[in-house]
């Protein structure tokens, strides 16, 4: 799990404890700030790669609170970065035994034991933490993990929605959930938008760069130019010709239509002007497609998309080649560098402007399938 998701999460830990005790007695409450202050010394060690000096504090912090799940876990994971995994999992999972246990702290136990293969063992401790923290998004999202290493995709990407659904700004699980849309190879639209939220929610992350290639990949193979015509096939149960500006359907079933009618329709329209699939061109489809969208009207039928709301603020803004641009570096590595190199100004406003205008999703806005489906 990536260390500074662990201290952010760990850090939340901290506070929910610190709120629980604010009406026990004076004692109580030095006992858990003692606690905390040693926890936070220990990761800062952890993080220096001092093991054994950090595993001292947390004895001295056991010695404080016997039971606490925090220590435990902190202590688990010294052993976890040092890579005795075995005394990690002791540990792991004596913490989620312990009072004050958390959703976090399991989904981090059944990971482990995913890591070393005991695949029938986290089923059961996933599972179990569900049915216990039905609320808990991080066990949703590792037991999504889970399918998806064991080939469940479908099981796997109904868990990675769920993980949006509870806590719609958790960036990795709109990862995973494109990540295994792309497994499929089918109604590929679906990672497409996840993809692209995952990049703006974790903008600067070497994973989030690297995405834009596995973009470009689904774009290629999705997107066909012969003779002067298009046809795109994002969708599994329809794809689309474009003929002289008319639309054909090529395939009889349209079992999601948001696939047909909110996402192959623009690009098909978007990259009618194209000859070839070059690396320019795909730029210029991008660029094209929120103008087709908006067009076809097409938040009047299916109701808004939080993406594309936040691509019509960045084209307001006047930075949408701009944006498109950084979405794609790695996938067009020379256009971008042309790109950047002529126009060092305006990419830099860009990029100060997106740092001060992320992408921001609350329950109210959060993309999900169901919605669109």
């Amino acid at each position: 799990m990536n260390h500074i998701m662990r201290f952010i999460l760990v850090s939340m830990t901290v506070a929910t404890n610190a709120a629980c005790v604010l009406a026990a007695d004076e004692l109580e409450r030095g006992r858990s700030d003692k606690t905390d202050s040693l926890v936070a010394e220990a990761i800062k060690l952890m993080d220096d790669g001092k093991y054994e000096e950090s595993r001292s504090l947390l004895r001295r912090a056991r010695m404080v609170s016997p039971r606490s799940a925090l220590v435990e876990y902190e202590y688990g994971f010294s052993y976890r970065l040092e890579g005795a995994v075995d005394s990690a999992i002791k540990y792991f999972k004596q913490a989620t035994q312990m009072p004050g246990t958390s959703p976090f702290f399991i989904a981090a136990y059944g990971s482990l034991l995913d890591e070393v293969k005991d695949t029938v063992e986290a089923r059961r401790v996933f599972d179990a933490g569900i049915a216990k923290y039905p609320d808990g998004y991080n066990l949703f999202h590792e037991r999504g993990v889970h399918h998806l290493q064991q080939g469940r995709i479908d099981s796997a990407i109904a868990d990675f929605q769920k993980a949006i659904e509870l806590s719609p700004e958790y960036a990795p699980s709109y990862l995973r959930c494109a990540e295994a849309q792309f497994k499929t190879g089918e109604n590929t639209f679906w990672g497409m938008i996840d993809g692209e939220i995952f990049m703006n929610l974790e903008p600067d992350s070497e994973r989030s760069r690297e995405f834009a290639v596995d973009l470009a990949t689904v774009y290629m193979k999705n997107i066909k130019i012969e003779n002067g015509k298009v046809s795109v096939s994002f969708c599994k149960d329809a794809s689309q010709k474009e003929d002289g500006g008319v639309v054909l359907y090529n395939k009889s079933r349209f079992e999601t239509p948001y696939g047909l009618n909110g996402y192959e329709m623009p690009i098909a329209y978007a990259a009618s002007a194209e000859k070839e699939l070059t690396a320019v061109a795909l730029l210029n489809i991008r660029v094209r497609f929120l103008g087709w969208y908006d067009s076809l009207r097409v938040d009047s039928v299916y109701g808004r998309n939080v993406l594309f709301d936040y691509q019509r603020k960045i084209r307001e803004a006047g930075h949408e080649l701009a944006y498109h641009i950084w979405i794609m570096e790695r996938a067009v590595p020379e256009l971008a560098k042309r790109y950047t190199t002529k126009f060092p100004t305006e990419y830099k406003a860009f990029l100060a402007w997106r740092k001060a205008n992320p992408l921001m999703i609350d329950d109210s806005t959060v993309f999900l399938r169901k919605k669109f489906q």
